[in-house]
């Protein structure tokens, strides 16, 4: 609602001619009241280019844990990043870390000196990928619930 210039109190569109609180005459002097088009503004968004999002899929996101799961795909995937570099990390320390040191001491020059720990981390990814099969209420990085 306008306000008159001299009283500053609301008046309707109808009071063009006197402002029925203070008397003032044409308070509405100088005013517009176009209406303006705001599809111009907004726009339509079917047709400009926008990306819908998708719900990410638990079933992806169990495939990648226990396939790709010490380079932290399943973590890329649902968009929590600081949890993927995390599995990088881990995977360094595990196998990189822990294999060279039993390569180097207990199990000289084997291969199992990389395998152990190859193994136990894929035992965890396994153990973890029960985490996206058993929750009902899991969510991305967006907030989102996986389908």
């Amino acid at each position: 609602m306008p306000l008159c210039p001299k009283c500053k109190s609301k008046i309707s569109r109808l009071d063009k001619e006197i402002c029925p609180f203070c008397g003032e005459l044409q308070p509405l002097k100088g005013s517009s009241y176009e209406t303006m088009d705001i599809t111009k503004v907004v726009g339509d968004p079917l047709l400009e280019d926008t990306i819908l999002y998708r719900a990410k899929s638990k079933k992806v996101a169990i495939i990648l844990c226990v396939l790709l799961g010490f380079f932290g795909a399943h973590s890329f995937y649902v968009r929590k990043y600081k949890q993927a570099l995390y599995f990088i990390l881990f995977t360094i320390f595990l196998i990189g870390g822990i294999g060279t040191f039993l390569f180097f001491t207990f199990l000289k020059s084997s291969f199992w000196a990389y395998l152990l720990p190859f193994l136990v981390e894929e035992i965890v990814l396994i153990a973890l990928s029960f985490k996206y099969v058993g929750r009902v209420d899991l969510k991305d990085g967006r907030g989102e619930l996986m389908r």
